[in-house]
């Protein structure tokens, strides 16, 4: 795979998203930190928000976000041990990316 920028969709929660360092995310961020997040209005695709920055991995306070995560879509206290196996947690790195803004692009009508 070339390290060209891909295009998938995130929940991001509190302008952060979780990822690991092991996956593919994680790898791309740390081999080129340069990222994009478009927010479109879902009642008003005319609508929306674009930043353009460079993201910054976080270890700390990543599995307690996670955690957060999990009891917000599902009905489990925690992410490993009931939607992924507890062996899982010592084979992946968790990191919150957090996007350091260099531009903000607005919709020309709502600006």
């Amino acid at each position: 795979m070339n390290r060209t920028p891909r295009r998938r969709p995130v929940g991001p929660r509190r302008r952060t998203a979780p990822a690991t360092l092991e996956r593919q995310k994680g790898r791309n961020l740390l081999a080129n930190p340069k990222v994009s997040l478009l927010v479109v209005d879902p009642d008003n695709t005319a609508r929306f928000i674009q930043i353009r920055g460079d993201a910054e991995l976080v270890t700390d306070g990543a599995l307690d976000h996670l955690d957060a995560l999990t009891r917000s879509y599902t009905r489990h206290p925690a992410y490993y041990g009931y939607v992924y196996p507890v062996a899982q947690r010592s084979r992946e790195t968790r990191v919150i990316c957090r996007i350091h803004a260099r531009r903000l692009t607005l919709d020309a009508i709502h600006a």
